[in-house]
């Protein structure tokens, strides 16, 4: 189990991290300049940071929903 001193602190690090998260799946994408005819350049990248970018996602609305 983690002791968090600061909860305000601790969230807003999760949400900086899923946002950076998010960008590298968009990265591994392609971008958004693509015309959807280019394979993506990285399959694995994209899948990866889009299944962190979802859990995370989740963790945030869950405990979000736990404090009220």
């Amino acid at each position: 189990m983690i002791y968090v001193k600061d909860w305000q602190r601790w969230t807003r690090t999760k949400v900086v991290v899923t946002a950076i998260c998010w960008l590298a799946a968009l990265a591994c994408a392609g971008g958004l300049e693509a015309e959807g005819t280019e394979p993506i350049p990285s399959v694995e990248g994209f899948v990866f940071f889009i299944s962190i970018t979802t859990a995370l996602t989740y963790n945030l609305i869950k405990n979000d929903r736990r404090r009220k």
